[in-house]
Order: structure tokens, then sequence, then C-alpha cells
């Protein structure tokens, strides 16, 4: 099936397309629809490999590499799972030079994932990324290679996620890997490695102070000098978070947390227990040049938020919303919590959001309900635009305007410039893209309702439609 990404550049879109003998690898300028240039997939591998070793049906992904800033993407990588093969390709040279990482057979890769540049280029054979980890198959193994050099760099054993904890600092990039070891009955290891542009360098290797499961949530602030770790609570009886300060985990063990907060899953208020429904979702966030950690959830029948300064190291503000007023049933609590333009998103269930401003203390703005699940929210100034599975919606102005209906589902959708969002679809026939005005609505199904969307600026009050 056809596979398409676009680049983070946001220049070029890569489409595979399964042809009739072959495989074709597009690369098409945006918004143009411009080839600029093409790979023939089997044939690049036929270079590579004995025709017997070929499997009759291939396993195919891919991913662009991240850019620097001012800078195109130039590479991408494609992978082809069951034969434990990643190719690197440059679209500015031919398929010749394209560089192959092998493993044995039996190490299955199941995924990849790019090194972020640095900000400084060095001396070096390419631009942007530079560098990649594999994830084997179960997170057996995450291996790293550079493309400037001709050998595995390094490997860590039984990662816990196939994921990579960047870290920013003003000193240089890191970034982070959790993983377990092979001693019994001890908790976990983070390794922070630095990235030096061509290669990553193990600068410590730090225990943890207890056992996380699968579910854990980690990430640095955007200074890089606060790590926050969510998690439920050994005893399943709700979460716990933690946060620590960048000493705190230079050493051979974990420091204490500087902040520390239980989220019980039962709390009593005016004699009656209140239930926490689904887990808690934190986002890093900033206002007044402070760092601030935003904790959110649902506890009976109320949306409770905290808000936590790395200043004074404690809870600043807490503030709850009767979602009865705004809501006839949540069952699956907060979804997703997010910061952008000083606007905070909180997501309940699939088909609401809950939306904050962050300044001195949270002030409710609104709450928008979709009947579709929501899927990403990004803004431009004052013009919030919501993606659900069959819809893109515009909130201005107080109000909400439907810029896209459709009975494909949508999986994914981008603000390319002030007038243009680029949407990707999913069909029966692969994926596809299109390009959506910000300034017409467009709609290919006649059954969509008023009660689709509604905004709710007060008790029970609609928003204005166009």
């Amino acid at each position: 099936m056809t596979q398409v990404q676009l680049s983070p550049c946001r220049n070029y879109i890569g489409q595979i397309q399964p042809l009739e003998d072959s495989i074709e690898l597009k690369i098409i300028q945006v918004p143009q629809n411009k080839l600029r240039r093409s790979f023939e997939v089997i044939d690049m591998i036929r270079s590579k490999f004995p025709t017997k070793d070929i499997p009759p049906a291939l396993d195919i992904s891919f991913q662009w590499e991240y850019n620097q800033k001012g800078r195109e993407c130039e590479k991408l990588g494609v992978l082809i799972r069951n034969m434990a093969a990643l190719f690197v390709l440059d679209i500015n040279r031919d398929e010749a030079s394209s560089v192959l990482i092998r493993q044995p057979q039996s190490e299955v890769i199941e995924s990849f994932e790019w090194l972020p540049p640095i900000k400084e280029e060095k001396g070096t054979g390419y631009t942007n990324s530079t560098q990649v980890v594999l994830f084997s198959e179960s997170n057996l193994s995450a291996k790293l290679y550079s493309l400037d050099c001709t050998r595995k760099l390094c490997t860590v054993h039984k990662p816990i996620k196939d994921r990579i904890i960047y870290r920013k600092t003003s000193s240089g990039s890191f970034w982070c890997l959790i993983a377990d070891t092979f001693e019994y009955n001890v908790p976990p290891i983070m390794y922070q490695f630095l990235n030096t542009g061509s290669f990553s360098v193990l600068i410590n290797s730090t225990r943890l102070r207890s056992f996380v499961s699968e579910e854990a949530h980690m990430d640095w602030s955007h200074s890089g000098n606060w790590l926050q770790l969510l998690d439920r609570n050994e005893d399943l009886s709700g979460y716990n978070l933690k946060v620590y300060g960048s000493n705190g985990v230079g050493g051979p063990h974990f420091a204490k947390p500087l902040v520390h907060i239980e989220f019980e899953s039962e709390v009593e208020e005016n004699g009656s227990i209140m239930e926490s429904a689904g887990r808690v979702h934190t986002c890093w966030c900033s206002s007044s040049e402070e760092e601030l950690l935003l904790s959110a959830r649902v506890i009976g029948s109320y949306l409770e938020l905290r808000v936590i300064s790395m200043r004074l190291l404690k809870v600043v503000s807490r503030e709850t919303k009767n979602l009865k007023e705004v809501a006839e049933n949540i069952t699956r609590g907060v979804t997703r919590v997010s910061h952008l333009n000083q606007l905070v998103f909180v997501q309940l269930d699939r088909h609401m959001l809950c939306v904050y401003k962050l300044d001195d203390s949270l002030g409710y703005i609104t709450s928008i309900q979709t009947q579709m699940p929501i899927l990403d929210i990004f803004v431009d100034e004052s013009r919030w635009f919501i993606i659900s599975e069959h819809q893109i919606l515009l909130y201005e102005n107080d109000v909400v305007k439907t810029l896209l209906s459709t009975d494909t589902v949508i999986y994914s959708a981008s603000l390319l410039d002030k007038e243009t969002i680029i949407v990707f679809n999913r069909g029966s026939n692969g994926e596809s893209w299109d390009y959506l005005s910000t300034k017409a609505s467009k709609a290919n199904t006649s059954n969509q309702s008023m009660d689709e969307v509604t905004d709710t600026f007060a008790i029970r009050k609609r928003a204005r439609f166009r």
C-alpha cells in the first residue's frame, strides 16, 4: 500500500508506491506537487543482496531525517523489516551512494530513530542528521550508528521503550535511553549521551531509585535543567510525579527528587469519595521566563489542573472545572495536555478540549466538543486548528468553522503557511494528501450537523457557526 510522509522542513513529501513489478520512492516538492526525484527500491535492494535472499513480499517503511534550522531535509531512511536492513538515501545523490546498515536476520529491526543535528556543524560528510538508532524486535537492543563511521558505535541492551529522550542545554545537545539490566530485581539505568555531531559519547549511566512501568513518561524541560518521571504507584492505586534537577541524575544513582507528588486514585471531599478516571498527563510550560510543569487529570466530575513552579519547587496553582457544565459523560479522563502559544489544551476522552490561558494563573477560556476523535491541534496566532478523523475545524474570534469534512480517514495534517494546510488521508488504496485553504470551507459529505461541534463559553452556551 502507498505510504506518504511530510519532511520536517515541510518542503518535500516522500511517497512509497508499489507498482506492478517494482516499488518506487518518490520525492515530491510541496506545495507545487513537482517530482524532485525518484528511487527504484527493488533495484536498490538487488544491488546489495543476492536475489535468493530477497523475500517475495517486503515490509517497508521510511522516515525523514531532522533538519538544521534554515536547511532542507536531504536524507531519509528506508527500513526493510523482514530483511533486517536499513538504507539511508540522499535525495541529492544517486542510488549507488546509498548507505546500508544490516543486522543479523535473527535481530529484526523493529524501528529506528534519527538523532537531531547539533546547532554547529563540524567536519562531516553529511549535513543535518548523521546518526541513527536501531531498535530490535521486542526491544532487545538499541544500536547507535553514524554515517561518518563504518562500524556500530555502541549497543544498549533491553531498552524499556523504543524512544529517545532528548535534552538540549546551553552547553550542548544530549540524549538518553532507559534500559533494564541483566541483574536480578534491580531498577533500570538511564544512559546519557553527548551528541557531538558525527558521533555520540556516553557520559554517564545512572541507576534509577525505583522500577518503572512500560507506560512511564519521562522527559526533560525545555532548558534541560529538569527531568520529570510520571508513573503508576507501585501499588497501582494512582500515579506519582517526581522531578529531578540535572545535578540529581549525574551520579551513579538518582538523588532524591526535588518535587514529589502523589495522585491517589480516590479522593475524599465534603464527605464523599471521588474516583479518578483515566491517567494523569503532564507537559512542560513557561511563563514570564519561569519554567512550569502542568498536570491534568479527571477526579470525580471535575477536571483538576496543577501548576508546579520549578523556581519554587512546589505547586503554585490548582484549578478545577466542573465537567458537568460542559460535557455529558467523561469516561476515559484526560488523554493529552499540550502548551501552545501560552494556551493550554486539555483533551478529554477523544472528543473534547478544555482550553486555558496560561499567565499568572490558569484562566478558563472555552470548551470545544467534536463528534469525531481529535488527532491534533496547532495554533497560528489567534487561530486554532483542530484536526479530527474526518474534519478540520478552525476556531477564530469565538467562532468555530468547519474547513473540511470528508468520508476518508484523516491521520495527520500540518500548516504549510498561513493560508495552506496539507492534509494526509488513509484509504483502501493506502495514503494520500491534499491541500486545504484556511480561508474557504470544503466538504464532500452533506450529512454534517451543527451539533457535531459544540463550543461552550459558559454553561451550555453554543458558539456561533458560519
